[in-house]
Parts: C-alpha cells; structure tokens; sequence
C-alpha cells in the first residue's frame, strides 16, 4: 500500500476571485488568517471592522450592521469598571476611553464601506454555532465579564438561516455582482466539549448547504474538511493541539488559490511570491556593490511588475538590513 492518507479530492466549485476586486473577510481566526495571506500576495484584502468573532449568529448581525451603515453610539457601549467594550467586537477595540471607542468602531466601519465595490467577494468564516446570549442578545466577545450576566445555547438550523437568509438579501441588493465564500474555522472548540462541537459544526454545514442551494453567488471552501481528514496528524497543529499551525495554515492556503483562482491569478500569486521573498531578503553587508547591485536589479523588477499589473497591491519595498551578532 503507497496511500498513507486521504487528501481531499471531492469536486468544489468556487466562484473565482482575482486581483482588483475588494474581499472582505470576516469571522474567525482562521478569516484573519486568509485575510493575512490575500494581502501578502497583493490583493485588496479588507479586514472585518469588527475584529475576530465566531459565534454564526453574530456575524450575521455585524454584517448586517455594516449593510445599513448604522454607527455605533455611547449607548451601545458597556462599562464594567475599567473599560468600554461593545457587546458587537472584538477586545481590541476595548478602551477606558469612551469617545476613542466609539471613534474607532465608527471609522473602521466607515472605511470598510468605502472599500466596498459591485464587485467586491465576501468570505465568510463560521466558527460554532454555540452563543453566549446577553439580555436575549447574542454577543461576539464576553470581555471577561462576569460568567453569570450570560447564558449559553446553541442555536438551530432554522434559526441561523432565517438571520443569514435575510442578511444576504440585503447584500445582493446592495452588491448584486458580488461573489460569497463560506468556510467552517477548521479549530475544534474543546471548551465545549467534543461532542458538542461536532454538533456545533454540524449546524454550520447544514446552515451552509441550505444557503448555497438558494443562492448562486454562494460558494463553499472545504477549510474544515482538509484540515481534519487530509491534515490529519497532530504534526499539522500548535501546541494547544486544536489551532492550525503555519504549515497546515500555508497548505490550505494553497487550496484555497488553486480552487478559487483562474490560472492567470495563480501565475500572478507565484510572482508576488517571488517578489516577497526577495522584498524579505536581509542584507549582512548592505554596502558591498553585490547587495547594492541586488538592491538596483530587485527595484526595477518591481516597477516593471507595477507597471503590468496596477491592480496588484505591492507593498513598498524598503531593504532589511540584517546585523551580525
């Protein structure tokens, strides 16, 4: 016998995505993690204005939020003592300064919309379908606020598609040429048991199903389906044992390009790569005419690569210069 695994090979089909469109990401770490890697290799990528969130019923509501470009008020915060947080984001956008919060939830929201076009991709990552509810409301963060002001459920189905449905009707409207991918976070979360996360994540796919076979702008990215059966070794995780490491994270990325990009992306990807790679390179001696002849040849590279592809965000190259010990 010479398979030692089962890599995946069931027929996916992805709506493409190349350079030049605006993709927003958003749900878990694993999201970021994809948003990270697409404006690595130069596409418009957009982070989501409300910072990391995996419970599926808030993300459909944070999306929401952005749709009707509703801004955030002071009576939309909660002070526990030490610092404003919104029930909506992420703890990064905490801060014992009440205006600042609200300045920086408001204008991150408004910058996302500005970025936002008519053919603008919308990824989407679902990480459980557990919430933790307070005042009936289901809340993206807890910020370490007291266990007994929240109660925890896992919502259905039903109820997740009768959110999500409502929500994407509201974004097609308003970005009809627009393109969806759904993925399911790959990361097991084991504070709820494994059983219950099976079940959790059981929700998410079935929720996605339903949605895919309404609309047609929807596709579906096996993030969780490579991770668990083709990376099935612990080889492939951090040291928590559940989150992927930069390995796995670099190989799904890879499935990611060569299912939802033409070939024609692809080849662009592979350049920019390059191009990273020598943008990275640290100089020991940086004054030797090598390194400075290296530096001249690696400029004009990417003012000609610039010049054939505008639509590629190419970050400024400035050389590293690295210093001997």
């Amino acid at each position: 016998m010479n398979q030692f695994r089962t890599e995946f090979n069931d027929p996916i089909h992805c709506s493409p995505i190349y350079h030049g469109q605006s993709i927003l990401c958003m749900g878990s770490c694993f999201a970021q993690h994809i948003y990270n890697k697409l404006s690595l290799h130069g596409f418009e990528a957009i982070w989501s204005p409300f910072g990391i969130c995996y419970h599926a019923s808030v993300l459909a509501l944070q999306l929401d939020r952005l749709i009707e470009q509703k801004k955030y008020t002071s009576q939309d915060l909660h002070f526990d003592g030490q610092l404003y947080h919104s029930f909506d984001h992420h703890g990064q956008y905490s801060n014992p300064d009440r205006d600042q919060v609200l300045h920086s939830i408001n204008s991150d929201l408004e910058k996302c919309n500005n970025l936002l076009s008519q053919n603008s991709v919308l990824i989407i990552t679902l990480g459980s379908s557990i919430a933790y509810e307070r005042n009936g409301q289901a809340v993206a963060n807890c910020h370490k606020i007291n266990s007994k002001e929240f109660t925890k459920r896992r919502y259905s189905v039903d109820e997740l598609y009768s959110t999500w449905q409502s929500v994407i009707k509201k974004w097609v409207l308003l970005y009809p040429a627009s393109k969806i991918i759904f993925t399911v976070s790959p990361v097991r979360y084991l504070k709820e048991g494994m059983i219950a996360n099976t079940r959790s994540k059981a929700v998410l796919h079935l929720l996605i199903d339903r949605l895919q076979t309404e609309y047609t702008n929807i596709s579906y990215f096996p993030a969780y389906e490579i991770m668990l059966d083709d990376l099935r070794e612990y080889r492939f995780v951090e040291a928590d044992l559940v989150h992927p490491n930069e390995l796995a994270i670099q190989y799904i990325w890879n499935k990611f390009i060569s299912i939802c990009c033409e070939k024609s992306t692809r080849e662009i990807v592979t350049k920019v790569h390059s191009l990273n790679q020598k943008m990275n390179h640290e100089f020991l001696h940086p004054s030797t005419d090598s390194a400075k002849l290296f530096q001249e040849q690696l400029l004009v590279e990417i003012s000609e690569f610039k010049q054939l592809y505008p639509e590629v965000k190419l970050a400024d190259w400035k050389p590293k210069i690295r210093y001997s010990k």
